[in-house]
C-alpha cells in the first residue's frame, strides 16, 4: 500500500498552488523506486497517481491545486494534473457563459380598407345592406405575453350638406372574424376573442388576446368579405342624404 511521510504546497509566480507529496520511504526503499520507475508498468504509475489524489482529497480538500508532484528522496516519482483540473476516474468538463438578450417589438394592427355601400332606395321598412372589409394582420411581437385587443370603432354616418346624422347602431359586424396564424410558432388561435356587434358610437372589441395568449402573427379576414360590414337602416330614421363615417382599427395592450 502506497503511503505519504508529508507534503508541502509551493506557489508559482502566477499565484498557482503545487503540492509535493513525500514518499514513505520506510515501505518502499530508494532502489525501488528510482528513475527508472518510468519503465515499470502503466498499473504501477496508476497506483502511485490514485494514492496522490486521494491523499490530497482527505488530506488538504480545500486546496485546489493545479499540479501535484510525488517526490522520493528529492527524485521526481510522478507529476500529474491537481484537483482543480483533474480527479481520477472522472471525466474532465470545462463551462462557458452565452448571454442572449430579446429586445422588445411592436404591438401593431394593420390600417383597414373598407368599401362602400351602394345606393338605397327608401321602401318603408328595415333595410340592410352590406359592403367589404379588406383581410388586415395583427401582430404582437411586445414580448410581454400582457394580452392585447383590438376595437373597430366608426364616426357617426353624417351628410356634410345637411349635417344629418344616422342614429347609433347603423353600423355593425354581423359576421364572426376567421382569424389564421401568419407564422405556425405563433400562440394557438384559441388564445383569441372574436365578437360581433355595434361599431359605431363607443366601438367594438372586435378581437381579444387572453394573457399569455396572441403572441405572433395573425391575418384577420371575414369568411363572407363583401358582406363583413352591414348598414341598418329603419324606417322611422333614415333619411335621405349621403352619409360618411370613418373606420378606425386600434390595437390596445391587455386582454
Amino acid at each position: 500500500m502506497i503511503q505519504f511521510q508529508g507534503h508541502e504546497l509551493r506557489k508559482d509566480e502566477f499565484g498557482n498552488v503545487e503540492v509535493i507529496l513525500h514518499l514513505d520511504t520506510s515501505r518502499r526503499g530508494l532502489e525501488e523506486f528510482a528513475l527508472e520507475l518510468g519503465e515499470r508498468p502503466a498499473s504501477d504509475r496508476q497506483q502511485v497517481a490514485a494514492a496522490a489524489y486521494k491523499y490530497v482529497r482527505e488530506r488538504i480538500p480545500n486546496v485546489k491545486t493545479k499540479r501535484i508532484k510525488v517526490m522520493m528522496a528529492g527524485l521526481l516519482v510522478a507529476s500529474m494534473l491537481g484537483t482543480v483540473l483533474a480527479t481520477p476516474g472522472s471525466n474532465i468538463a470545462h463551462a462557458a457563459e452565452s448571454t442572449a438578450t430579446v429586445e422588445q417589438g411592436e404591438l401593431s394592427v394593420d390600417a383597414i380598407t373598407v368599401g362602400n355601400f351602394t345606393a338605397v332606395t327608401l321602401e318603408g321598412v328595415t333595410q340592410t345592406v352590406h359592403t367589404n372589409i379588406d383581410p388586415f394582420s395583427v401582430v404582437d411581437a411586445s414580448g410581454s405575453g400582457a394580452g392585447w385587443n383590438i376595437v373597430m370603432k366608426a364616426t357617426p354616418l353624417t351628410d356634410s350638406m345637411t349635417n344629418r346624422t344616422l342614429p347609433e347602431g347603423s353600423l355593425t359586424i354581423d359576421t364572426v372574424p376567421s382569424i389564421a396564424k401568419i407564422d405556425e410558432n405563433s400562440s394557438s388561435i384559441d388564445t383569441i376573442t372574436t365578437r360581433t356587434g355595434t361599431i359605431d358610437g363607443t366601438g367594438l372589441t372586435l378581437l381579444s388576446a387572453a394573457e399569455n395568449g396572441g403572441m405572433g402573427s395573425y391575418s384577420i379576414s371575414f369568411t363572407n368579405a363583401a358582406e363583413a360590414l352591414s348598414l341598418n337602416l329603419k324606417p322611422a330614421t333614415a333619411k335621405t342624404g349621403t352619409y360618411t363615417s370613418t373606420i378606425t382599427v386600434s390595437i390596445n395592450s391587455g386582454p
